[in-house]
């Protein structure tokens, strides 16, 4: 009894007896209008708590020793696969050349036409020009006497009529000022000797050549696409590209260049042509599995795994052993997809909320596969070097649960000039990397703060509508008071 009278004597919260209190229908009226209003806050204030929101930072980026892909689809109407090199470097003085033949790449070659790729991977090592004293070539007259030259030397005006007078035509595209051609020429005036004197007077084949650098010829081995010294190609025929269907391949002698392989490959040529109209299909893909073709046009696609400098892919012609024509390299292109990273969209499961979030082009004006993205750059002149600067944004993604989406942002700008004479034109991708991340991170609201908010609106709710009654009920129990004359 002690204890109940003790607390009664603290009770802030007493109550009005209901005898003592009056009901009106102003107050009834508040009262519909303060429910409604706290329905409806609570709920809302529910959905707030329960939702997921966003909030976007930047930071340092702390992360070290990191690689990360750059992924590339890139055509080339202009230039073969042959010669084509890609090449990475970077600021720390890493330096890896051609990474299409490396293991941690991916990066391949292709030809215009996709799926036939043959030789264009293949890179050509051949060893450097030898001495004269290196050059074994039998230079004793035939035994008739006869020391003529047995190469022929083709102009436009007679190349035509020699490639349609035999079955099958080599013709080695020179020029003179080429040590490789110089060394070559020897060793095929040998070969020519040789397929001469096992032919006797047969003529289904012979040996040719075509000085490119005669103005009389430039037009001619321009429509021949070439681009690099000594080009050996083969007519079967009347033409170099027996393949229905693939446009601009050329079949090229790309072995050893010594006089036995050179007219051991011309005889095998012939013997093939002349058996091409006897053999089943299985044989002639046999045959067709041992030549080699050039492409005149390269895609380049795959990824590469670079550290997380900056740094550069340089796409250039290149090949040992041979010399290039730089005014013939044309090094227009087409950039078709350009992107940093792991896709996240491909192969992982992600929330749906993510997946709305993160750019469907990962965030580079070139990093969508939609055929409509690709963009030409275009050479419009000799020796045009082209180079694309980017800079790099690592974007993070942070869901509330569940590991976090690096994704790589970027701008580009595009510039070209004028490669110095003598040197091979190239196109340069060059990346810089920003060293800070933005992050962008979901987040739920803590549950204590949800509560503490709901607590105090409804208290807020409750004394605004108590007060607005009360003042209500006051003026108009003075309105009626004055119209009845009560006021004094």
């Amino acid at each position: 009894m002690v204890l109940g009278k003790a607390l009664k004597t603290i009770d802030v919260f007493r109550h009005v007896p209901n005898d003592l209190t009056e009901s009106t229908k102003i107050g009834g009226t508040v009262t519909i209008a303060a429910i409604g209003l706290l329905v409806t806050l609570f709920y809302l204030e529910v959905s707030s708590l329960l939702s997921i929101s966003s909030k976007t930072s930047i930071h340092i980026s702390h992360r070290e020793d990191e690689d990360f892909r750059v992924n590339v689809n890139i055509t080339f109407p202009g230039i073969s696969c042959n010669w084509l090199s890609v090449d990475l470097l970077d600021v720390v003085g890493h330096k890896k050349t051609n990474i299409t033949s490396s293991g941690f790449s991916t990066i391949s070659k292709y030809t215009l036409h996709g799926s036939y790729v043959a030789t264009a991977v293949r890179q050509y090592d051949q060893s450097p020009p030898p001495t004269s004293t290196e050059v074994a070539v039998d230079d004793s007259p035939d035994s008739d006497g006869d020391d003529r030259p047995r190469v022929v030397e083709l102009t436009k005006d007679n190349f035509r009529r020699v490639i349609d007078e035999h079955r099958v035509v080599v013709v080695n595209f020179y020029a003179p000022w080429c040590p490789y051609c110089v060394a070559l020429a020897p060793i095929y005036e040998q070969a020519a000797r040789k397929v001469e004197q096992e032919l006797k007077r047969d003529k289904g084949l012979v040996l040719a050549a075509v000085n490119c650098i005669d103005a009389k010829n430039s037009e001619l081995c321009h429509l021949n696409h070439i681009q690099a010294f000594p080009t050996l190609r083969i007519y079967r025929d009347g033409t170099d590209n027996p393949k229905e269907g693939h446009k601009h391949m050329h079949e090229e002698y790309n072995g050893n260049r010594r006089a036995d392989d050179i007219s051991q490959y011309a005889l095998n040529a012939l013997k093939e042509t002349r058996e091409e109209h006897h053999k089943d299909e299985a044989a002639l893909a046999e045959a067709e599995s041992r030549r080699e073709y050039a492409s005149y046009g390269c895609v380049v696609a795959g990824h590469v795994k670079a550290s997380r400098v900056p740094g550069s892919l340089i796409f250039s012609p290149h090949a040992a052993g041979h010399d290039f024509m730089t005014e013939a390299i044309n090094m227009s292109h087409v950039i078709s997809h350009l992107s940093f990273g792991n896709h996240p969209l491909k192969g992982q499961k992600l929330p749906k909320r993510l997946k709305k979030k993160i750019p469907q082009d990962m965030g580079g004006v070139y990093a969508s596969d939609k055929e409509d993205h690709s963009t030409l750059f275009v050479s419009l002149s000799d020796h045009v070097t082209h180079e694309h600067y980017i800079k790099v944004v690592p974007t993070i993604f942070e869901p509330v649960s569940g590991p976090s989406v690096e994704t790589y942002e970027y701008t580009v700008n595009s510039n070209l000039y004028a490669s110095e004479k003598g040197r091979v034109p190239a196109i340069k991708l060059v990346w810089d990397i920003w060293p800070m991340e933005i992050v962008n991170k979901d987040y739920r609201r803590p549950l204590i703060e949800g509560v503490c908010q709901i607590v105090g609106f409804l208290g807020g709710v409750f004394t605004f509508f108590l007060v607005v009654e009360r003042l209500t009920t006051g003026a108009w129990q003075r309105f009626v008071k004055a119209s009845q004359g009560k006021l004094g």
